[in-house]
């Protein structure tokens, strides 16, 4: 199990847009950190991110089971202390 005490910003980030790559060969994948716009009002507010993402595996596929998808793809790294607290998913057609 993956700790976001232990991994810094930059190589967590590094870590989740491998293994994005890893599994879908996205043909564009940009992830952005937003912690910064959730100081002010939640404590402890690391992890939270922006991910924009367009892949041929999800050709024929809805919404949900796009991001179904990438929630199980990131498992591991989301919830608390694991990295990710909350995730945007933009899926540009």
């Amino acid at each position: 199990m993956i700790h976001a005490s232990i991994i810094s910003r930059k190589n967590l980030i590094a870590e989740i847009q491998e293994k994005l790559t890893t599994e879908l060969a996205p043909d564009f994948l940009k992830l952005d950190d937003d912690s910064h716009a959730h100081s002010d009002h939640f404590a402890g507010s690391d992890g939270h991110f922006t991910l924009t993402i367009r892949a041929a595996k999800f050709e024929g596929l809805s919404k949900v089971q796009q991001h179904q998808m990438i929630y199980k793809i990131l498992g591991d790294y989301i919830g608390s202390n694991k990295g990710i607290h909350a995730l945007r998913i933009i899926i540009p057609s």
